[in-house]
């Protein structure tokens, strides 16, 4: 008899009050729930000891305890509750009047009237307050009543093999499908969360003991493992003799969707428990399973139960849904082997197999993407399996149509697969091939044999929603193998397929167009990839399908990410774009609040003062709209740390400001009672803070590096006192040691090196997260290096330097010095005025050259290495600085030419050998003339190398030189000084400092020959910098004034404009 005709003879019996106190249900475990479930499908089990029921009502919590054994069993007067309208349990009681009046018809009508039949729905809105309570409450009746009456049925003792005659055996499959209900329905899941509540009720009570969890991914396996049960002692009926059993592939179709459920679900524990049984178990003649191989699996299944219950994922999806194939393939062999028509796998048995594998293989975009490409291939197996029994007319329902092509092919789009895109697309090519072989079987009329194999299967099209299918397949890829020029090639074949046939069916539609779009937005392709995107626009529009929100955001998101240099004027074109469509009455454009914050993202990333401002306008005028009534473009959190990373990426002296004061908005919002509650739930976040925390660390603001540190304090307090969302990281700590580096202030070196010390003791004090990494180390270096503490300040660097050392060389490599840690202590060395610190910078850089040689590459010394020993050489007060100065030139030089391309010389390399021979202060002619030799062959080799051009600080320093070397008699200032300074002038490159020099130490005839053509002679004392002609300026881009500025003091100073050292 077959299901439905099961289900048109129920019989509803009287509802009676089971359980009114409390609910009788599982132990604290859902493991021990199922042990005596699956103990019941053994054919001959021992019966369990009887267990006395505990019954501990609670106002607010439903206690789940083991009822009665002897009720549970022997019990058969306890009617089915509402919702299950199933055979009574006494076969002998008549049954008539089921369908008319009486007493049991008017029943049914009452409860039909009353909704009590309903199934759960958790998102209903009569599902609150006190309605909740009620609801499971029937949830728990309705499961007890149901594991009751399976346990009853399963028990051999109670019902011998044979004795389920009559309508008895009805009761196995009717409740078959009840325990299907009831994971359909949604009643299932939400017992689970009944179950887990409970559970951590529990554990809170039980604080310091372990109480025994009962492993939800183990009871999602109840429901397929108890219909297999309910399944099998239908099989042992037949196998028993029981005339009255009949079988049909529809109840093994219950067990399929079961399975696919638990795929759907992650299957929980399945794959311990699932392959257990073995692949033939239905698979013998009647479809028969022994008893030694159902005790056998059973002993499986509780050995494994413990360790499946500890994995989770696709793993286990993945087993569940390999479970539901074999049961098809097991129908499949059966039929074969008997010739049962009732035991033919149905279509609806192969789609809801595939379907178990497309479920398992898109489980979570976080699950084992190994795990999700076997289920794809899988599917695929399965599908190949199917044509072969078509073909080779085994089965006509096993012929594959478009939906089933459909699963495999969507399983492959969201499995994670390498090659997901063309194996989609071999997938589409089949479709394709057996909608040719339809088309062709068709025209031919042919009905012979060979022929009729095709003439009961689904119809196969390769529709727009197969080739959407594969577009998007190539879309997940990404960047891989050109996926997506794939994708776009598609796109291009369905509307040469459309405009060429005029077929409905090809042509594509908004989701086409998007998918293509996201395609490029995911390939990462910069500008080219965000043009492409845009033209894919352009093309839907001219195609006469109008993009909605969605495809315009992609391109928007394009564009964000893209970092060209078209990007914001690209955006924001396309945002006005939007708005015209929507004021022109589409309302399927209305921008929305992702399309804000995309534009907000994108003006984030220019960097610039005005985009900044740009920023902001747009989020005061989101929260206009939201008070005008438009809740849903109220600003988030992401509109609101968009707006503050623009700003502390503009590059402006008030940036800084600008971002402390919208975090300061953001903050008292949420603190503002007469907000909305919506704006009140927008708490600034660690990234809030960070992004302030940055701002402050570049500005050159006085008190930056102290508001920095309080916002740092603040993030603590806020930590503290349980808002985990501001936990300052790795980065906070980091970004206000940075802060105290940029201020240059006496004790901004002891304030960062207190800050790592921090860090230090809360990462030991269990918080490992807030370890200090080389980034933290090589920021407080920097901070003594340019706190201008002199040698101490050189010291502390040094000695955090080798804190670094000892930790890398303890196994820490999280703090490993790079090139800047030493190049920041060598910069230290040069600023710290000592005796010393020539011999100390060459050290290092010696010390890096070592340890680069001996095969760590992070130290190798660069151009900002040997740039800053030449500085501390410059700064010394060593004899012989400029040729000392000229052979570490000469050094670097070698070095390149020798094919070490970190060492390449720059204008600064040969700046700074000329700022040492400036400051040569020796009194013997000899030495004089060696150095004013070494800045003159400096400047020539300069200006004929490749290594770059002198600019207007190489100039200076050369004038500089010269003023110091030589007397103002001497006639090099004709025949070597004059060119320079003229081939300055064409260079446009006569500065501050050139003007300077040329007044106070050039020659009265000199000085009048160069500026006799642009100005008086009457005036020359008096000549300014804007009285030179704009040509022999155009090129300076002085940050300093070096105007009034006496040689003493530009002795104090050093190098003058290379005072900024590389780190």
């Amino acid at each position: 008899m077959s299901p439905e005709r099961v289900r048109r003879r129920r019989r509803n019996t009287t509802p009676a009050t089971v359980a009114t106190t409390t609910a009788l249900l599982l132990c604290s475990s859902l493991i021990a729930t199922t042990a005596p479930v699956v103990d019941a499908f053994q054919p001959h089990h021992r019966r369990l000891p009887a267990q006395s029921a505990r019954l501990r009502p609670r106002s607010n919590t439903i206690a789940l305890y083991f009822a009665d054994a002897e009720n549970d069993v022997h019990d058969q007067s306890s009617p089915a509750p509402r919702g299950f309208g199933l055979t009574s349990t006494d076969s002998s009681k008549p049954r008539g009047r089921r369908k008319g009046g009486g007493k049991n018809g008017s029943k049914r009508r009452r409860r039909k009237k009353s909704g009590s039949s309903r199934p759960y729905n958790s998102n209903s809105k009569s599902n609150n307050s006190s309605g909740n309570l009620e609801n499971d409450r029937k949830i728990i009746e309705r499961y007890t009543w149901l594991r009751r009456a399976t346990k009853n049925l399963l028990d051999f003792e109670l019902y011998p093999p044979g004795s389920l005659v009559k309508g008895k055996w009805h009761e196995l499959s009717s409740i078959m499908l009840a325990w299907s209900r009831l994971v359909k329905d949604g009643t299932y899941d939400r017992l689970l969360e009944l179950l887990a509540g409970q559970q951590e009720q529990q554990q809170q009570r039980r604080v310091g003991t372990s109480s025994a969890t009962g492993g939800g991914d183990t009871a999602r396996l109840t429901p397929p493992l108890v219909i297999e049960g309910l399944l099998k002692r239908i099989i042992d009926e037949q196998k028993a003799g029981n005339g009255d059993v009949s079988i049909t592939a529809d109840l093994y179709n219950v067990a399929i969707e079961a399975w696919a459920w638990a795929a759907a679900a992650g299957g929980g524990g399945a794959d311990a428990s699932v392959s257990a049984t073995k692949p033939n178990s239905y698979g013998a003649p009647a479809a028969l399973v022994t008893a030694d191989q159902m005790q056998n699996g059973n002993e499986k299944r509780t050995a494994g139960s413990s360790a499946a219950s500890q994995s989770s994922g696709p793993s286990q999806a993945l087993a569940a849904a390999r479970r539901a194939a074999e049961v098809v393939r097991s129908l499949q062999a059966a039929y074969e082997t008997t010739g049962n028509e009732a035991l033919r796998p149905n279509s609806h048995s192969f789609l809801a197999a595939l379907g178990a594998f497309t479920r398992a293989a898109c489980f979570t975009s976080t699950s084992s993407s190994s795990d999700q490409a076997t289920a794809a291939k899988e599917a695929e197996g399965l599908i190949h399996w199917m044509e072969d029994l078509a073909e080779a007319c085994k089965n006509e329902d096993a012929a594959p149509g478009t939906v089933a092509y459909s699963l495999v092919m969507n399983a492959y789009a969201k499995s994670g697969h390498r090659d997901a895109g063309r194996k989609a697309e071999t997938i589409f090519r089949s479709l394709e091939s057996a909608s040719l072989r339809e088309s062709a079987s068709a025209l031919e009329g042919s009905s012979d044999e060979g022929n009729g194999r095709w003439s009961r299967r689904a119809r196969s099209t390769a529709n727009t929603f197969c080739y959407n299918i594969v577009i998007n397949a190539y879309s997940r890829q990404g960047r891989r193998g050109g996926a997506v020029d794939s994708a776009e090639r598609i796109l291009t074949e369905m509307e040469n397929r459309y405009n060429a046939t005029l077929d409905e069916l090809a042509k594509p539609d908004v989701v086409s167009y998007s998918s293509v779009i996201n395609a490029w937005a995911r390939a990462n392709r910069k500008g080219y990839g965000a043009q492409r995107a845009e033209n894919i626009l352009n093309r839907m529009e001219a195609a006469g399908i109008v993009p909605n929100t969605i495809t315009f955001n992609s391109v928007l998101k394009c564009w964000a990410k893209s970092r060209d240099s078209r990007a914001l004027f690209r955006a924001e074109a396309l945002f006005r774009r939007m708005e015209r469509l929507h004021e022109e009455g589409n309302a399927d454009v209305q921008p929305d609040r992702i399309t804000f914050n995309t534009l907000l993202h994108t003006l984030a990333n220019a960097g610039k003062a005005q985009t900044a401002q740009r920023a902001e306008f747009i989020l005061d005028r989101m929260e206009s709209m939201a008070e005008e009534g438009n809740s849903e473009l109220a600003p988030n959190l992401f509109t609101w740390n968009s707006c503050i990373e623009a700003w502390s990426k503009a590059n402006v002296s008030y940036s800084a400001d600008r971002a402390y004061s919208l975090l300061r908005r953001l903050i008292a919002l949420q603190q503002d009672r007469k907000a909305t509650k919506r704006d009140r739930s927008v708490r600034a976040d660690r990234m809030s803070y960070n992004s302030v925390i940055f701002a402050l660390s570049r500005s050159t603001a006085p008190d930056a590096a102290v508001r920095a540190e309080q916002l740092l304090g603040l993030m603590e307090r806020e930590e503290a006192q349980g808002n985990p969302d501001v936990r300052p990281d790795v980065y906070s700590y980091s970004s206000v040691i940075s802060a105290w580096s940029r201020s240059r202030k006496q004790g901004a070196g002891k304030r960062a090196e207190l800050i790592l010390e921090r860090m230090e003791q809360r990462s030991k004090a269990g918080m490992p997260r807030l370890k200090p990494n080389f980034v933290s180390y090589n920021s407080a270096i920097d901070a003594w290096a340019k706190s201008g503490e002199g040698t101490l300040g050189a010291r502390r660097a040094e000695q955090l330097l080798l804190r670094m050392e000892n930790l890398y060389a303890e196994g820490d490599e999280s703090v490993k010095p790079t090139a800047n840690s030493y190049n920041a202590v060598i910069s230290a060395w040069a600023r710290s005025g000592t005796r010393c610190a020539y011999w100390k910078a060459e050290e290092l850089v010696n010390r890096m050259w070592e340890r680069y040689e001996s095969g760590e590459s992070d130290v190798r010394p660069d151009h900002c290495s040997f740039n800053t020993l030449i500085n501390a050489i410059s700064k010394s007060q060593r004899e012989g600085k400029a040729e000392k100065a000229l052979r570490v030139l000469r050094r670097m030089d070698k070095l390149y030419q020798g094919g070490y391309k970190y060492a390449r010389p720059n204008e600064m390399t040969y700046t700074s050998v000329l700022n040492s021979c400036a400051f040569t202060f020796v009194e013997d002619d000899l030495s004089k003339r060696k150095a004013l030799d070494v800045a003159i062959f400096t400047l020539e080799e300069l200006q004929e190398s490749h290594y770059g051009n002198p600019n207007h600080v190489t100039y200076g320093m050369f004038l500089k030189a010269c003023a110091n070397l030589m007397s103002t008699d001497d006639d090099r200032w004709r025949r070597v000084v004059e060119p320079v300074i003229l081939q300055c002038r064409r260079d446009g490159y006569v500065g501050e400092l050139v003007l300077k020099q040329l007044q106070d130490a050039a020659p009265e005839h000199l000085y009048r020959n160069i500026l006799e053509e642009v100005v008086d002679r009457d005036k020359m004392t008096l000549v300014k910098l804007s009285d030179l002609p704009e040509e022999w300026r155009c090129n300076v881009h002085e940050k300093r004034s070096w105007k009034g500025r006496s040689g003493r003091e530009l002795k104090r100073q050093g190098v003058l404009a290379l005072g900024r050292t590389e780190t």
